[in-house]
């Protein structure tokens, strides 16, 4: 008798069965196997595709496949999300957690009165507002179902809105 594997790796967009899904979630360590296996592709696809850097891609992985497993027995088939929307969640929000926790930050607060240690040089909001067109302009150029993204608006508009605001400021230079 010939078996079919639960879910191939190479097949996008498929979830685990209900059945490997059911076992797994009962702690069964070849069906916990088969999803770290199904899964590990994308959510490493994701995390590179956020971080760039291969060191926090792997830490981020595991740390993702370890909340997954830890929190499966919670996971709903039946709910609103599907299993890998479910686990590239866990992802993305590690991997913007990790963002924010290694993102330098002005310190404003440091000395009243004083500027702070490290200020934007115009040049760089120059680049930032051209980056910020060639990005508008390489999305609104996407078809709609490319341009789609979760939250309010497109992301073209969220990225309008960002490039907006590096206006000039109503001291008439770019701090403000």
């Amino acid at each position: 008798m010939r078996t079919i594997p639960a879910s191939a790796p190479d097949e996008p967009g498929r979830d685990l069965d209900d059945l490997t899904l059911a076992r797994a979630k009962a702690g069964d360590e070849s069906a916990r196997g088969a999803l770290i296996e199904r899964y590990q592709r994308p959510v490493f696809a994701l995390l590179w595709r956020m971080l760039r850097d291969r060191g926090a891609v792997e830490d981020l992985a595991q740390e993702t496949f370890l909340r997954a497993l830890a929190a499966l027995a919670r996971f709903d088939p039946g709910g609103p999300a599907r299993l890998n929307t479910w686990i590239l969640t866990i992802a993305a929000r590690l991997a913007l957690d990790h963002l924010r926790a290694t993102s330098p930050r002005l310190d404003l607060a440091s000395a009243p009165g004083s500027l702070p240690a490290a200020l934007p040089r115009p040049d760089q909001d120059v680049d930032r507002r051209a980056l910020a067109g060639a990005l508008t302009e390489a999305i609104d150029a996407l078809s709609p179902p490319f341009r789609a993204a979760s939250g309010n608006g497109s992301l073209a508009t969220r990225q309008r809105r960002w490039s907006q605001s590096f206006s000039t400021g109503s001291c008439g230079s770019m701090c403000c």
